[in-house]
């Protein structure tokens, strides 16, 4: 095998806490289905490329309290994505790819620190749910819409279409898309009885600051800024399920739409990669990465 066709490959998600319907590796068994499918298509382009996983990390800072959630503080997992980054390089693979499902912003920056080592050496890393976070944090309602038919309440289709941002975490989105991949690993008997959650509203503090940034035109700084302020309300909630949305209408058939949607990017991204190295989408919401330098975690 010539190392000019090898593609290197690192998952790199947390132990944590989905639900009671949910395994505490969701994120690893949805970036193993979503590489999986990348693979898929990428070889019917190129059917000399190998595909080798160098490491299996499942660890995450960030990751959403719970039973069974483990913790990883930043720095650790930066030297750690950085080790199985420089083993793989050992390699000489013509790029590497690292698979994870798990959106906390300074999950995202350690993964990152990992691609700029690669890069440094000449090699070039993707990251493809930088994709997906980038849509969620641009979010633009005309490609949720289509799909959206498979939710049969029609008061829930136009909140899911309106908030799909907050459906973050082990909700109606991401049961769905486990469901297409690996519906093995999901409770399907705790779905129908899942009560909703509830819905946030930001205090008059983050209304304030959104409406400043749109005013001045930040529009998608003041989007992400939307977006943090749902998770703080989230993880503020008096009772906390362990997941966002309405998670009792999840099903396969609208997880194959919602990969639909992201697939045909991912792979475009993972060629322009590969063969113009051209950078992927950049890490979302990283002003949170550096406003989290001051809290000792």
């Amino acid at each position: 095998m010539s190392s000019k066709n090898l593609i290197a490959v690192i998952f790199v998600n947390p132990i944590e806490y989905h639900g009671r319907h949910m395994p505490l590796k969701t994120d690893y068994w949805i970036s193993h289905g979503m590489e999986d499918r990348i693979r898929r298509e990428a070889l019917k382009r190129r059917p000399e490329l190998v595909f080798e996983v160098v490491e299996t990390i499942d660890q995450g800072c960030d990751a959403a309290p719970g039973p069974g959630t483990e913790q990883t503080r930043f720095p650790v997992l930066v030297e750690r994505i950085r080790a199985a980054t420089e083993r793989a390089l050992l390699k000489k693979p013509a790029m590497i790819l690292f698979q994870t499902f798990h959106g906390a912003p300074r999950h995202a920056a350690a993964i990152e620190e990992g691609a700029k080592l690669a890069r440094s050496q000449g090699v070039p890393a993707y990251n493809p749910f930088n994709i997906a976070l980038n849509k969620l944090c641009a979010y633009d309602p005309s490609w949720a819409r289509p799909i959206a038919h498979w939710i049969p309440d029609e008061i829930i289709r136009e909140k899911w279409i309106s908030k799909l941002p907050t459906d973050f975490h082990g909700g109606l989105f991401e049961t769905s898309v486990l469901l297409a991949v690996h519906p093995e690993t999901v409770r399907q008997e705790e779905i129908p009885g899942l009560p909703d959650c509830p819905e946030r509203n930001p205090n008059w503090i983050w209304r304030s600051a959104i409406g400043v940034l749109k005013f001045a035109g930040f529009r998608r700084f003041s989007e992400e800024v939307a977006l943090a302020a749902d998770v703080v309300g989230w993880e503020s909630l008096p009772v906390h399920y362990g997941y966002t949305g309405w998670p009792r209408f999840a099903r396969a058939e609208l997880g194959e739409d919602l990969i639909g949607v992201l697939l045909p990017e991912m792979v475009e991204r993972f060629f322009a990669t590969l063969e113009r190295r051209e950078e992927g989408p950049r890490p979302v919401m990283q002003w949170t990465v550096q406003a989290r330098r001051f809290i000792p975690v």
